[in-house]
């Protein structure tokens, strides 16, 4: 492992949730094996859907990019469940689905309509 000279992070938020507060995200003149943890603060806004997306990038003395990596989190929040997940919103909303059916909150019926929606065959045609 080498020493780091600078690292360059960002966060980036969508959906109906707001990045309140973090820290400075750049670090300089890390040593190679440097654990460094940065603290933020988000709001969720409304009920909905929406990604957390942080990325790092670590530069030479020049400014160019060495390497970099990202990572997004989902998130769903409904009436009564608040759910995270890394793969994909589609998955919460399944998830949330079986939820609940399991709980007896909606008929199979309703959980085989809504599962078609989420899935892409909900569209409608209109004339």
């Amino acid at each position: 492992q080498e020493n780091v000279h600078r690292a360059v992070g960002e966060v980036d938020v969508s959906g109906d949730l707001a990045l309140t507060d973090i820290s400075d995200l750049e670090w300089n003149n890390l040593l190679a094996g440097e654990h460094v943890i940065t603290r933020g603060t988000f709001r969720i806004e409304d009920l909905g859907d929406g990604e957390i997306k942080a990325s790092i990038m670590v530069l030479d003395e020049t400014g160019q990019v060495l390497y970099g990596r990202s990572s997004a989190l989902y998130f769903l929040v409904t009436e009564d469940q608040i759910l995270t997940g890394s793969s994909s919103p589609m998955l919460l909303k399944i998830e949330h689905l079986k939820t609940a059916l399991n709980s007896g909150a909606i008929t199979q019926e309703e959980y085989e309509e809504a599962l078609e929606e989420v899935l892409g065959g909900g569209a409608k045609e209109s004339n």
